[in-house]
């Protein structure tokens, strides 16, 4: 009888957890992200100027890899729901 119940409280748990992942990938899907271009051409300016005052005299050979970086966080923080995305900055 223990296990009926056990197994009733899993499956259970696993039912709920299903339903919630199916609930979080439909509300994922309905708020569709765009590339914000202006913010990401922001994120990425503002990220070259910190890393060039933080570090002035660094070698030039670290600069392909301090862009490589900006640009990935301009990309990544840019991301917002099409409805907030102006037109003129759609990517």
């Amino acid at each position: 009888m223990r296990v009926g119940i056990a197994a009733g409280i899993i499956g259970s748990s696993l039912m709920a957890g299903s339903v919630w992942l199916a609930a979080t990938n439909l509300a994922r899907e309905m708020t569709r992200k765009e590339t914000d271009v202006c913010m990401q051409r922001q994120i990425f300016d503002s990220c070259l100027a910190t890393a060039k005052s933080s570090a002035p005299d660094s070698p030039p050979s670290i600069w392909s890899d301090v862009v490589k970086e900006c640009r990935l966080a301009g990309f990544l923080m840019s991301k917002r729901a099409e409805e907030f995305v102006k037109p003129e900055c759609r990517g």
